[in-house]
């Protein structure tokens, strides 16, 4: 191998370290050892898998396999002699502290296939530059500062099986990526995209998986060119301005999450969605959604999290039939649904349920014990039901896992001594202490006295990595109950 070369990668790594604080890295990979370059690396064991930190070469010396400082405390700003090393193929760098703006000439790492830059402090633009990478296969500048439109550039990266720029400030209109035929990821959420979503620029794109434009500006009606998309598993829209009618997928069988809430749509939930029985997350809550709930919905088995509240429905009860077939249901969020009628004792069925959120309906009657055979419920939010009355079952109680009960608003009576008499610390009652007796109570509310708003809004953003398992629960406008929780 040409000394020149040799002498190239040796430089650029050793400007690397002193420019972004080696001396303090968190990861010893043996830079500036008087070995060669290709051994300026150590092995990290991560999840039982032993894998390089450092310096990874081919067999003829050529720094190609990679650079991975991921995690590392790796400070300052990128060197543009990076550039230099022309046979990098992947660099890894996410979960750091660099700061500054991406090189542009970044773009004449032409072998680049992976660049991993999530989880830093990223500032300016995306250089244009970028596009000039046409081997790059996963793109991945999550959680920065990137501000400005994304270059159209970026629409010439053919090989690009991943694209995720979340969670930046990147603003102006969706980009054009009709050409990226193998794109399987895109993740555009949280940031500042507004215009509509062209559905015809997502015809070519038959390869996609999962795609996430949450939380943005975004307006217009539900692009239908995402229907079309036979593989498509996840369609995350929540957190925008898109309104009208539902369109329907023809193709539902592979869909397993479909996340809208927050949105402008209206008109009838179509019927079709009691198709897609790979659903395990559905959430259509906050939006302007009328007529009843297909009781379709119901019987989809694979569901985990159920988010269907905060709409203008017509008034209907809880369907009790169907209940039997979510046994896989881990949150049922029906808040201000317009529920009517009895909570039904089929409910007690639900044996996974972690959250039941009832709340703001118009529910009557008692609370049956059969709340209590929920071995795994922890959030259980009835309140703002006027007509719910009578004791609240010793049942229900004593149930082990509880973490918050809401009944404010509703005309329970009695005590809620056995609850009271638990010795968990992170248990958080809401009532109206002048109806029922609660010694324990975090929040007591009285006739006409506010109270704050204790509901709990579930499921927010999936978690991708945990297969949209929730890990987290998060309250609104509770900044009381935040405390005393703590």
């Amino acid at each position: 191998l040409d000394d020149a070369v040799l002498f190239v990668q040796r430089y650029v790594m050793t400007l690397l370290f002193f420019a972004n604080n080696g001396l303090h890295w968190s990861k010893d990979p043996r830079f500036l050892s008087p070995a060669p370059t290709c051994e300026w690396s150590s092995l990290e064991a991560s999840g039982g898998v032993l894998r390089i930190v450092g310096v990874e070469c081919d067999n003829d010396g050529l720094v190609t396999e990679g650079l991975e400082l991921s995690n590392a405390n790796v400070t300052g700003t990128l060197p543009l002699e990076l550039a230099f090393v022309s046979s990098l193929q992947t660099l890894t760098l996410d979960r750091n502290s660099i700061s500054g703006q991406i090189p542009a000439q970044l773009g004449d790492l032409t072998n680049l296939e992976m660049l991993f830059l999530q989880y830093n402090n990223l500032s300016g633009s995306l250089p244009p530059q970028l596009g000039q990478l046409t081997n790059m296969g996963i793109l991945i500048l999550s959680h920065n500062r990137l501000t400005g439109s994304v270059p159209s550039s970026l629409g010439q990266m053919i090989q690009a099986r991943t694209l995720a720029l979340d969670s930046n400030f990147l603003a102006g209109s969706l980009p054009d990526l009709a050409a990226l035929l193998s794109l399987r990821f895109l993740f555009l959420d949280d940031n500042e995209f507004s215009g509509t979503i062209d559905s015809g620029g997502f015809l070519s794109l038959q390869e996609l998986r999962q795609v996430d434009l949450s939380g943005n500006s975004l307006f217009g009606s539900f692009p239908a060119g995402l229907s079309l998309l036979s593989s498509l598993q996840i369609l995350d829209l929540h957190s925008n301005n898109l309104r009208g009618a539902l369109s329907v997928f023809p193709s539902a069988g592979s869909i397993e999450l479909l996340s809208l809430y927050d949105n402008e749509f209206s008109g009838t939930i179509p019927g079709q969605l009691t198709q897609f029985t790979g659903l395990t997350h559905l959430d259509l809550s906050e939006n302007r959604f009328i007529g009843t709930i297909p009781s379709g919905i119901f019987d989809l088995e694979r569901l985990e999290h159920l988010a269907l509240g905060d709409n203008p429905f017509d008034s209907a009860p809880l369907p009790t039939f169907s209940l039997v077939r979510l046994s896989a249901l881990r949150d049922l969020s029906l808040r201000q649904a317009s529920l009517s009628g009895t909570i039904p004792s089929a409910i007690g069925l639900l044996r996974n349920l972690v959250l039941l959120d009832l709340s703001g309906n118009r529910l009557v009657g008692s609370l049956g014990s059969e709340i209590g055979q929920m071995p795994r419920l922890r959030f259980l939010l009835l309140n703002d039901n006027e007509g719910l009355i009578q004791d609240v079952p010793l049942s229900v109680q004593s149930m082990s896992l509880l973490e918050v009960v809401t009944l404010q608003g509703t005309s329970f009576q009695g005590n809620l001594d056995a609850m009271c008499s638990t010795t968990r610390q992170s248990l958080v009652v809401v009532a109206d202490c002048d109806e029922i007796s609660c010694p324990c109570c975090a929040l007591c509310c009285a006739g006409s006295v506010g109270c704050p708003d204790a509901s709990l809004l579930s499921p927010f953003d999936p978690t991708w990595e945990t297969r949209f398992e929730r890990t987290v629960y998060q309250f609104r406008g509770v900044v009381a109950l935040d405390v005393i929780a703590s």
